[in-house]
């Protein structure tokens, strides 16, 4: 069950706690949230003179909104004061992020901007609504997966990624009698890393944005680049789209490779 939405500012400070159904002590409490379903995908299509019908020319997933109503849940005299603190850093155009809590303890964060605040002043019962555009319409969470993989054959390790993942982390287990490393995502060029790798140590490849790197890792837990080694393909390793599979491979299927990767999710809705 959800239990708060906490409001970051754009220099990474948590300013609002929103409680959903007073499961946390906050001034606010959540009444209403609209926009957290999965949003509907956008189509180009250009018409065809000689059938009936279009064709489909570009294909994306826009933008959504999410709105938020909350009532105050603070003592008389003190409504005005609040409205006023949620007018603080919520100012239009303002960039946010929204970091929808958990009581399994998962977080699901949006980047926003606040479109819109429209409050009740003059009201028993006051409320204000807040409507946020997420320009990135994904939820992402801070959790990541991991799975351990060996890949015997070109189908049983062609773990499916979909599209639904912002990058992976893949650490390789060395194996003397393969001569190279294939990382093949289904979409771009497959990354060949051309070295040889002792039974302790291992290949660290990183595809996760701000973090991207290619390394080996020595027994004693000191690394060296593994930049120069590779021989075709790109770090790029893109994650999306309904083709997106991973497999990693040497240049035979009687030499396995053992590896464990780790993806951090993204989702269209919750």
């Amino acid at each position: 069950m959800l239990q708060k939405v906490e409001v970051y500012s754009y220099a990474g400070y948590k300013v609002y706690t929103f409680a959903v159904a007073e499961s946390v002590q906050s001034d606010y409490i959540v009444t209403d949230i609209s926009g957290l379903t999965p949003v509907k995908s956008e189509f180009g299509l250009d018409p065809h003179i000689n059938y009936s019908g279009s064709a489909v020319q570009t294909t994306r997933v826009g933008p959504r909104n999410i709105i938020i109503t909350l009532r105050y849940a603070v003592g008389p005299g003190r409504i005005e004061s609040a409205r006023q603190y949620l007018y603080r850093y919520l100012d239009p155009k303002a960039p946010t992020t929204l970091k929808f809590v958990y009581e399994d303890g998962m977080v699901y964060n949006i980047s926003a901007r606040i479109e819109d605040t429209s409050s009740s002043i003059f009201e028993k019962d006051p409320q204000v609504t807040l409507n946020f555009i997420c320009p990135d319409p994904y939820f992402y969470s801070n959790k990541s997966v991991t799975f351990d993989m060996v890949g015997e054959n070109p189908i049983a390790d062609r773990f499916a990624l979909g599209n639904a993942e912002t990058g992976f982390y893949v650490e390789i287990s060395g194996n003397p009698k393969a001569s190279y490393y294939s990382i093949s995502n289904g979409i771009d060029m497959p990354l060949v890393w051309y070295g040889r790798l002792a039974s302790d140590q291992s290949l660290e490849v990183s595809t996760v944005r701000g973090r991207k790197y290619l390394k080996v890792r020595q027994p004693d837990g000191s690394w060296t680049s593994g930049l120069d080694d590779i021989t075709d393909g790109t770090m790029a390793l893109t994650v999306g789209g309904a083709r997106n599979y991973f497999s990693v491979r040497s240049q035979s299927e009687s030499i396995p490779i053992s590896y464990r990767m780790n993806v951090l999710p993204k989702w269209v809705g919750l």
